[in-house]
């Protein structure tokens, strides 16, 4: 998005301290669906998780095979929300920690500052820097 110096499509690659390698592509123009994944690749193999679908149906037809999509972020994390809601009132009942902590969502807030002043700077910027 032009006026606000943000990207529609970005790649972020970072290193993390025990040297390990770690990469996010992202789109806000995914005409195809909200696509959300995540890919482990190591020595002995691979994890992945997450889905493009949002049901189990594929469509084959002469020279053409085709399934549907998650239209967008809402109903993709519908029920994370939900959840969450939940979780929270659950905490509050118990009297007890949330399993997600503030610092967490700082600790993610400040790697996205990186990653945007490295995109403004055009070069690599350490988490630590971020005050």
């Amino acid at each position: 998005m032009e006026d606000f110096r943000d990207p529609d499509n970005a790649i972020v690659n970072m290193y993390f301290e025990n040297g390990n390698l770690g990469a996010i592509d992202l789109s806000r123009s995914g005409f195809y669906g909200y696509d959300i994944q995540s890919e482990i690749l190591g020595t002995a193999g691979c994890l992945r998780c997450g889905y493009l679908r949002e049901t189990p149906i594929q469509v084959m037809k002469d020279n053409a095979i085709s399934h549907d999509t998650v239209p967008g972020f809402y109903e993709r994390f519908e029920k994370a929300y939900i959840d969450q809601l939940f979780d929270f009132f659950e905490n509050v009942i118990q009297d007890r920690e949330p399993s997600v902590t503030a610092a967490d969502g700082l600790a993610a807030l400040k790697i996205g500052l990186a990653a945007t002043k490295s995109y403004h700077e055009n070069h690599v910027v350490e988490v630590k820097e971020i005050e």
